[in-house]
């Protein structure tokens, strides 16, 4: 009878385990949970990606098209990829479906996916002491009723969720913002190739040269100024224009230009006058910083070397704007050969100032004739610093109109190629400024959660004698009074037995 009793018992456990596995399964199923531990929550998708996925009205499918077998450092790239559109497929209620594809599987998967705009990555691969290139897909298409969107190889998980998000706006909405982009079409020729391939993967942009720029007719939703030189009135009233309609415009300019070679010319922008009636006064000078510069690269004959360069001002977090979405999460970002902007308070032009990156209070302004020369930092007299203003959002509220938004950034060579190549957190600035003037704040949390840039944080005088000496004497003098204590213990140890004994 007992063993009897003991069999149902067991069995009534095992149907109880069962029944709670079965029902723990259906809910993790609908109700997605997981412990994400980063700084940044990279692995959980963000509010703006849930809001864009729970307004979905229409359904919307997504194809990953991805190859079974990958060599063993792509296995888990790829399991994460399945696990965030998983994540996208659960938040959508239903609106979103996911489908699995393996090219290899048929000639008419591999033909699918190459119509779909997926092509096949051809990797070098070594396994078991053999080499051989293998054929990998890893792409996403994503249909929305007539429309579609390609993402032909996803090559950096940590932008996966801006990527997709972005994607997933941009089909569903009814009109994609357009930005117009102006420059000399002939001194900045080649210049800005990443920064307008990048936009153009944001927004539908509209390419402009400053001689016969024509903004009467347009409809625009931003406008961006790369190195204004020369500028004439006429230009300057249609930007006039553009802001009264509240069209936000973004200036990237300076007094001074730096040739690969560090060769200085003074520039004539045009737009003294008319910054100036809008309190903004941009200097004639460098700012130099040489607390807190960045790495530069420089030849000297057959070589090459890198040092500290104070004319490249490294702005880290504690200098950009904490408030602003555009620099609100950003680690650092760096100004080449910048110069500055100062607001005048006392004019009421109603406008009005808010910083988003300013310098170091170490910094000061190179007086005289420019000279950007490495070389002169050897002898240089380090001047009294102050914070200096490097990027600048003027706005101007007007009532039930939009508020009229001006954005000046001092420096012509922040988004030029090889400086993005080199500061790759520049781009994320623009990209956020972009988003935030067309899409709004939704995506710019996204993009910027994914920034890895974790400088060293500054200590004053006292905090570093404070670690030279503890780390001198400190650590002896710990050793020391350990020692002691160990002794003193063994000694009170050995009078209590000899006592004992004595006893």
């Amino acid at each position: 009878m007992n063993r009897f009793k003991i069999k149902t018992q067991i069995i009534l456990v095992a149907f109880l385990v069962a029944a709670i596995l079965l029902v723990a399964n259906y809910f993790s199923f609908r109700h997605f949970i997981r412990f994400d531990l980063t700084r940044n929550k990279e692995f959980t998708l963000a509010d703006s990606t849930k809001k864009v996925l729970q307004s979905l009205d229409d359904p919307i499918r997504l194809k990953l098209y991805m190859t079974k077998e990958v060599p063993p450092y792509l296995q888990n790239i790829e399991a994460d990829i399945v696990n965030m559109l998983q994540e996208y497929r659960l938040h959508s209620k239903g609106k979103l479906s996911l489908d699995i594809i393996v090219p290899e599987d048929s000639p008419q998967n591999e033909q699918e996916a190459m119509v779909a705009g997926v092509p096949p990555l051809q990797l070098n691969v070594v396994e078991q002491d053999k080499a051989e290139v293998r054929k990998i897909y890893l792409g996403l298409v994503l249909f929305y009723e007539d429309k579609k969107e390609v993402l032909p190889v996803i090559n950096n998980l940590g932008n996966l969720e801006y990527d997709l998000t972005s994607l997933l706006m941009k089909l569903t909405t009814q009109q994609i913002p357009k930005m117009g982009v102006v420059s000399d079409m002939v001194s900045t020729q080649g210049s800005f190739n990443i920064l307008k391939q990048v936009l153009a993967k944001q927004i539908e942009t509209i390419p402009y040269a400053f001689e016969s720029l024509d903004l009467k007719n347009q409809v625009l939703d931003g406008l961006l100024v790369l190195d204004p030189r020369n500028v004439t009135e006429n230009l300057t009233k249609q930007w006039d224009i553009l802001l009264e309609k509240g069209v936000p415009v973004v200036l990237l300019v300076s007094k001074i230009d730096v040739a690969p070679d560090l060769s200085t010319t003074r520039i004539t922008t045009g737009l003294e006058s008319w910054l100036a009636e809008k309190g903004v006064i941009l200097s004639p000078n460098l700012i130099i910083d040489p607390k807190n510069p960045a790495r530069a690269a420089f030849n000297s004959g057959l070589m090459q070397y890198s040092i500290p360069y104070p004319f490249f001002i490294r702005v880290s977090k504690e200098g950009l704007n904490r408030e602003n979405p555009m620099t609100a999460q950003l680690e650092e970002l760096v100004f080449p050969w910048s110069t500055s902007l100062s607001f005048d308070s006392n004019k009421n032009t109603g406008w009005k100032p808010t910083v988003l990156a300013q310098s170091s209070q170490d910094s000061f302004e190179q007086e005289g004739d420019p000279n950007v020369s490495p070389q002169i930092f050897e002898s240089l007299e380090i001047q009294a610093g102050k914070p200096h203003t490097l990027a600048l959002l003027l706005e101007k509220e007007k009532e039930g109109q939009k508020p009229s938004r001006l954005i000046v950034v001092a420096n012509n060579q922040f988004m030029r190629d090889p400086l993005l190549e080199e500061f790759q957190h520049n781009l994320l600035f623009i990209q956020n400024l972009v988003d935030w003037i067309t899409w709004g704040d939704a995506l710019i949390g996204i993009r910027s959660r994914s920034a890895t840039v974790r400088p060293l944080v500054e200590l004053n005088t006292e905090a570093k004698s404070f670690l030279r000496y503890g780390h001198v004497v400190g650590i002896p003098l710990l050793v020391i009074f350990l020692g002691l204590f160990i002794r003193w213990r063994r000694r009170k140890k050995h009078e209590a037995v000899a006592e004992e004994f004595l006893v």
